[in-house]
């Protein structure tokens, strides 16, 4: 025995069947509508912040965003890097540090070294230097370089006291 209701409808389910198709429609264009108005910068994962730390208490005294400006500022000292360290080891003894991740890697050309670089430690011992900067490539391994570089105006833009 048949019951009269039990037997599918085929207006029925053609009908929901067009209304799940228009939300599903509906659904995708909102969510390109919702994305296209967010800005970049929102959307975006954000970065790692760069870490300032004290050498002689071993711990981090302040996060510095890792914007375009510190990036590029972090390039430079790349660029002014005149080769590899005379040491072999290098345990800094005070001063502060300075570790700047990059994401994505920077690409290097230098005569002492060829490569990406995903992360940097700039250690400043005294105002006049000679600075190190000890860099990771993409392979995890480190590599230490002098850096002939006057800091004084990167420390004073990012009001970072110079180890006396």
């Amino acid at each position: 025995m048949r019951f009269p209701h039990s037997r599918p409808r085929p207006l029925l389910l053609i009908l929901l069947l067009f209304l799940m198709m228009t939300a599903t429609l509906l659904s995708i264009q909102s969510n390109r509508t919702n994305r296209a108005e967010i800005p970049a910068s929102l959307s975006m994962r954000k970065l790692p912040d760069a870490e300032l730390f004290d050498v002689k208490k071993e711990q981090v005294v302040r996060l510095l965003p890792t914007d375009d400006r510190l990036r590029q500022e972090a390039i430079r000292w790349l660029d002014a890097g005149s080769g590899a360290a005379q040491e072999t080891a290098f345990e800094p003894r005070g001063g502060i540090g300075l570790r700047i991740p990059f994401i994505p890697p920077v690409e290097v050309n230098k005569p002492w070294y060829h490569g990406p670089v995903r992360e940097l430690f700039l250690f400043v011992e005294k105002p006049a230097g000679p600075h190190r900067l000890l860099f990771i490539d993409d392979q995890s391994r480190m590599h230490l370089i002098v850096l002939p570089y006057d800091l004084k105006p990167f420390l004073k833009a990012y009001h970072i006291e110079a180890p006396v």
